[in-house]
């Protein structure tokens, strides 16, 4: 009878950072991701949404040995129906996200340890006119938005994996902004992970924190998702499930969390 083959921790974490996160900013690598996002908010019964669904679309390729860069394009519809006795209204949009720009630093080597810096700017070209529960994919509109990162992983053990990433992200109006004022946030965000054959079993903590509002109804103080999800790796494919629970904040009322599916490929 053969041996079982050992896994070494080089071929663990190569592995892992082939897999993707599901909030955090994936490792920039030689190879290409194209993926897929769709994420469906949980809301509580009594919202006039309801239905909301938002789909992402990226891809990140690397541009020169040094650098990485990725792009993502969000598209999200709604639709609500409600009864007021014998008259019932109903109505449906779609509308584009803003489309962001990612330029990714790669780290110097794939060991136990990886870190690097990003920078990104987002373009005002959200259309749709109503609440998506998705915070950085869908600012308001007539909002650029500058931001970067800084993210740190390192590997506990041969299969376990921890990893944080910090940032400041700016929005900065447009001449046609109703508010004139530039608003100022701090993402944060944790992840822990463990890889198993080809599934990988992967907890956040992602969340944003308004340096800018005097209080929590001035636009959106803060946001904190805990998520748990499940990835399966098959050939060049990632499939994965994920659940994030919306922790208390200004929205939480309106939402319990955000179920989301996602399936990806690396080239």
């Amino acid at each position: 009878m053969a041996d079982n083959p050992v896994i070494t921790p080089a071929q663990s974490f190569e592995n892992y950072y082939e897999h993707s996160f599901t909030y955090l900013h994936n490792i920039p690598m030689d190879k290409r991701r194209v993926g897929f996002q769709y994420q469906h908010p949980d809301i509580r019964n009594y919202l006039i949404y309801n239905s909301i669904s938002n789909y992402n679309l990226y891809v990140n390729f690397p541009v020169s040995k040094k650098f990485n860069l990725e792009i993502r394009l969000p598209f999200t519809q709604f639709s609500f129906k409600e009864s007021y006795g014998s008259y019932i209204q109903s109505n449906s949009t779609t509308g584009y996200g803003n489309i962001s720009f990612l330029l990714q630093m790669k780290p110097e080597s794939m060991n136990s340890n990886i870190d690097h810096f990003a920078f990104g700017l987002t373009f005002p070209v959200f259309t749709a006119d109503f609440y998506t529960f998705n915070f950085r994919d869908y600012i308001p509109k007539n909002n650029y938005c500058v931001f970067g990162y800084y993210s740190y992983m390192e590997r506990l053990d041969r299969n376990y994996i921890i990893a944080v990433e910090t940032g400041p992200r700016l929005w900065i109006p447009t001449s046609d902004a109703p508010n004139p004022d530039a608003e100022v946030f701090l993402d944060y965000g944790t992840s822990a992970g463990i890889l198993f054959d080809n599934f990988l079993f992967n907890v956040e903590l992602i969340g944003v924190f308004n340096l800018s509002a005097a209080n929590d109804y001035e636009l959106l103080r803060r946001n904190n998702i805990i998520s748990a999800g499940l990835e399966y790796r098959i050939s060049s494919f990632n499939v994965g499930l994920n659940y994030g629970y919306m922790l208390k904040s200004s929205i939480n009322k309106y939402t319990k969390g955000l179920f989301l599916a996602k399936v990806e490929i690396i080239i």
